[in-house]
């Protein structure tokens, strides 16, 4: 719910949550870091992401996710990012601007929420003020609500 808030108060077309895990390791032993998209909200004719974001290698995304840590809600246009495997994928997902925020679970950071603009105009149309406090607040419930999980999965619940 908090996702397609966002995207409609946003004037979005996607939303998401991606979170980031471990999943097998390097030949070293090494373990592998990897994200997922989790939860997403999409605006009618707007195609998904969830098959293709799956299990991604983080080190794919080192440009971008360094972004993450700046906890800026900052629109930014695809066009402006160098090139890399970053601003491909982005493209590949008609993606012309984004706005990005860390997910946070005990002061670290476990994922990020995203908001995808799909068509310049709306991109360019989009008041950041309103866009930055939907930002925010889809932030501070997303972590509430992760907190809250791991309390009930610590509690056996």
């Amino acid at each position: 719910e908090s996702l397609t808030e966002l995207r409609v108060m946003s004037n979005c077309a996607r939303t998401q949550l991606i979170q980031f895990h471990n999943g097998g390791r390097f030949i070293d032993g090494m373990s592998m870091k990897r994200l997922s998209l989790t939860h997403e909200s999409l605006a009618n004719g707007v195609a998904g992401d969830q098959r293709r974001s799956q299990d991604l290698l983080m080190s794919m995304f080192l440009l971008f996710l360094s972004r993450i840590k700046e906890n800026d809600a900052s629109m930014h246009f695809v066009e402006d990012l160098e090139e890399s495997y970053t601003k491909q994928y982005f493209e590949s997902s008609n993606t012309v601007a984004y706005s990005v925020l860390p997910i946070r679970k005990d002061s670290v950071i476990v994922g990020y929420v995203m908001a995808h603009w799909c068509r310049e105009e709306k991109a360019e149309s989009a008041d950041i003020g309103i866009v930055d406090d939907w930002m925010h607040r889809t932030q501070r419930l997303i972590e509430v609500e992760l907190t809250n999980e791991g309390q009930k999965y610590k509690n056996g619940a």
